[in-house]
């Protein structure tokens, strides 16, 4: 995480894990806290992160993501962006390879994303998984990693972003976003798998389109630790 420090004009934070879970706790009471910490502690970061970033604004990014050597001329071009998304893979195009290796065949990362403070788009994808955590809650089986991907993870992320962009924006990105092209629809932009997700690109997605549409954000190196 060291590549985040010292960047002009941006504070860095590190939040240890007893400030996540109190600020959990306080922020969202209804749900029993303690036990999904206690099972399956990288449900309670995920929220955290789309809670945290919603609150304050700012650029999340996780603990095996460095920034890329663009990041600060890639941020000046996108200064009209109220939220800065990147796309994981997007295998419309590719066959069937992500079957077993990823949940959607057009994926939005969640390992790393931008927005300014009180988005409606967050709010959107907050109150679906606070939504899905207390129906399975519900049940007294213990949670399991399984399910980590559509409880908090890339799999409801991206589901409900889509959900909001074609809901709300009007914009249906499975049907009208080219494979390799960012876009920016309002003020919500999304990038090519070049954003923040460049060490995948080959085999993910489409090389970029045109290749003017270079924004680079991060890096991801895929450490894995939430699995563990």
């Amino acid at each position: 995480m060291n590549s985040w420090e010292n960047i002009p004009n941006w504070e860095y934070k590190n939040e240890n894990d007893d400030n996540v879970y109190e600020y959990l706790k306080k922020r969202f009471p209804e749900l029993d806290m303690g036990r999904i910490i206690k099972e399956k502690k990288i449900l309670a970061f995920d929220l955290w992160r789309y809670a945290k970033v919603y609150d304050e604004g700012g650029l999340y990014a996780d603990s095996d993501v460095s920034k890329s050597n663009g990041f600060e001329s890639s941020m000046s071009k996108l200064g009209g962006c109220k939220v800065i998304l990147g796309i994981e893979a997007d295998s419309r195009t590719k066959g069937d390879w992500w079957v077993g290796v990823m949940k959607r065949q057009l994926q939005i990362n969640q390992w790393s994303f931008y927005s300014a403070p009180k988005q409606p788009i967050l709010k959107f994808v907050i109150d679906r998984i606070i939504q899905r955590l207390q129906y399975r809650l519900d049940r007294e089986d213990k949670l399991r990693t399984v399910e980590v991907e559509e409880l908090t993870g890339p799999a409801i992320w991206t589901d409900t972003l889509k959900d909001y962009l074609r809901l709300v924006v009007g914009v249906d990105i499975e049907k009208e976003m080219k494979c390799g092209q960012s876009y920016k629809y309002d003020d919500i932009c999304l990038l090519n798998i070049m954003g923040m997700a460049g060490n995948t690109a080959k085999s993910h997605s489409c090389p970029n389109n045109p290749e003017s549409d270079n924004f680079v954000l991060s890096t991801h190196h895929f450490e894995g630790s939430w699995k563990y």
